[in-house]
């Protein structure tokens, strides 16, 4: 174990915080860096100060810059190049973690501290820029980087993550000075990965950074054939009355079933629609099945929006139980080719169906695997695509670093008792409904609320961005239980809902629950009245009268409902 590192001194700790600014900036920008991609680092006095395995860029702060001896890490990178090399990160990160210099538990630093380490410059940036990996996954990459660049930058050919990337870039440093007699160029580009820039200034970085997706931009638009003026996610695309009706009855079904089908804990997933015109055109356009079913083009493809997502083709009469049975029997064989269900699944014609454990990790597979899109159509401007071998793809899926950063990520992310609950409150303006849902936010669920007895057009709402809800709550003095349960309205809405749900997973029950008011606690035949309507549901929907007490008390009961 290295010595205790000394306090940072002025020049060192405004070193940090310009590395640090540096990586939100281009870590909140999702043009470079979506969820925990990239990484960045600064040297300083033998130190190397990089950011830790689990944090993203864009939320990287001075103070968690992890700091490492970089001798033992240079002299690992520099021995036998057989030693190691077949260990993948374990070989790595046992050096990393014995040259911290202010050990955090068992925190760890970015696995690819390796080539942050012998990069000869102060500070290092490593991005995922969508555009510069249109040409880093183009099938003729290597020649467009060349075109592009020139000797201005450095091009890498795909290797595994960790040791064997540090050495491979070491060693196209190595040729280009022998070659040259100049020094190595300070921005490289890695062939379906991603982007590095380093430089002595920051600002020199950042701009570095710019100017390269900028000159790969400006040969996309001189071929010609991208999209333009896209329509923002949650817009309809526009459609006459009809087919826009059809659509919303689909995405109705396919939604709540897809998340009852795709779960695998004990909560239902979220599942997301996206019907931009991203999603669209991949969805409609005569490349999209072949870009859906070649193959994964990135690392972040397979960690955040796994491997294979599902084509799915739903003939245009087909009706629920039709559509119902389609989905079943897709899943099934996806689930017998591929060993895991997906958690993308394209619809053709309408759009993306994607799963998540909650609304974050949903919504965060979603612009990755977006993102991968406009990646393969890029790409196939540029002649066409390269999708990481099947060795490649495997050592993704079970990298054990990988596996590491997610479980920080998710720890760190809303992780109370109604992380994943979707819950709908009507007449939440009553009585103790704000802090209801202000409670049950802060606990992690997602809630909507309503004032009367709420619309159609909030559980249409909630199936595009969830699913499909687990729990009504009525918060008035008018009791829920006395509208009509059958007919177009609200409840019927939400109880074809929660028959999908279950015809997925028939463990699964929707809950209706009845906060009395003084008006239902001041009669004992009237609260009977309301527990009768409440047996009339359909099968599989609980219904439950309940006490309000306090503010506590009532989140209990609302969360215990759910869970039950």
């Amino acid at each position: 174990m290295s010595a205790p590192e000394p306090l940072p001194g002025p020049v060192v700790s405004g070193l940090l915080e310009q590395v640090a600014e540096l990586s939100r900036r281009f870590g909140l920008d999702p043009q470079f860096s979506r969820a925990g991609g990239g990484n960045s680092s600064v040297k300083a006095e033998g130190v190397l100060f990089i950011k830790p395995s689990g944090v993203s860029l864009g939320s990287l702060t001075s103070d968690a810059l992890m700091p490492l001896d970089m001798e033992p890490l240079l002299a690992f990178l520099n021995a036998d190049p057989n030693a190691g090399s077949a260990a993948g990160s374990e070989t790595v990160m046992q050096v990393a973690m014995l040259a911290r210099l202010r050990p955090v538990g068992e925190r760890r630093p970015s696995v690819e501290c390796l080539f942050h380490a012998l990069v000869p410059r102060r500070f290092v940036l490593h991005t995922h820029p969508t555009v510069i990996n249109a040409v880093c996954c183009a099938r003729d990459g290597a020649r467009f980087a060349e075109q592009l660049f020139g000797d201005t930058a450095l091009w890498v050919e795909y290797v595994d993550p960790g040791l064997p990337l540090a050495r491979a870039i070491s060693e196209a440093r190595r040729r280009f000075e022998q070659r040259t007699g100049r020094a190595a160029p300070d921005v490289v580009l890695l062939q379906n990965h991603g982007l590095i820039v380093a430089g002595d200034d920051a600002q020199a970085v950042a701009h570095a950074s710019v100017q390269a997706v900028q000159a790969v931009r400006r040969h996309l638009d001189r071929l010609g054939g991208g999209q333009s003026g896209a329509r923002p996610r949650g817009t309809a695309p526009r459609q006459g009355a009809p087919l826009r009706a059809a659509s919303q009855r689909r995405i109705d079904t396919i939604g709540p079933f897809l998340r009852g089908a795709l779960s695998r804990g004990p909560r239902l997933q979220v599942v997301t629609f996206d019907d931009s015109d991203d999603a669209i055109r991949l969805a409609s356009a005569a490349e999209g099945r072949g870009l859906v079913l070649s193959g994964p083009l990135t690392p972040d493809q397979i960690v955040y929006a796994g491997s294979w997502p599902l084509w799915l083709e739903l003939p245009a009469s087909e009706g629920q139980h039709g559509i119902v049975t389609t989905i079943r029997a897709a899943l099934a064989d996806h689930l017998q080719t591929r060993g895991a269900m997906p958690s993308v699944v394209v619809v053709e014609g309408l759009g993306l169906f994607v799963a998540g454990d909650a609304a974050r990790e949903a919504q965060t597979a979603r612009d990755v695997y977006v993102d991968a899109t406009r990646i393969g159509f890029a790409a196939l401007r540029l002649g066409g695509i390269r999708v990481l071998t099947p060795s490649e793809r495997q050592f993704i899926e079970g990298w054990e670093a990988e596996a590491y950063r997610r479980g920080v990520e998710a720890a760190e992310s809303t992780s109370g008792r109604g992380r994943g609950l979707v819950i709908l409150i009507t007449q939440a303006s009553e009585g103790l409904g704000p802090a209801l849902t202000a409670d049950l936010a802060a606990s992690g669920a997602y809630v909507v609320g309503v004032g009367g007895h709420g619309s159609l057009d909030a559980v249409h709402a909630l199936v595009r961005s969830h699913g499909g809800l687990d729990l009504v709550v009525s918060m008035g003095p008018e009791p829920m239980a006395d509208r009509t349960w059958n007919g177009n309205g609200l409840l019927a809405q939400v109880a074809r809902v929660w028959a999908l749900q279950r015809a997925a997973r028939p463990t699964c029950r929707g809950t209706v629950l009845e906060v009395k008011s003084a008006r239902i606690g001041g009669s004992e035949e009237r609260e009977a009245q309301i527990r009768s309507l409440g047996r009339g549901l359909p099968a599989g929907i609980t219904f439950k009268v309940v006490d309000p007490g306090g503010p506590a008390d009532l989140l209990e009961a609302v969360l215990g409902a759910a869970s039950a």
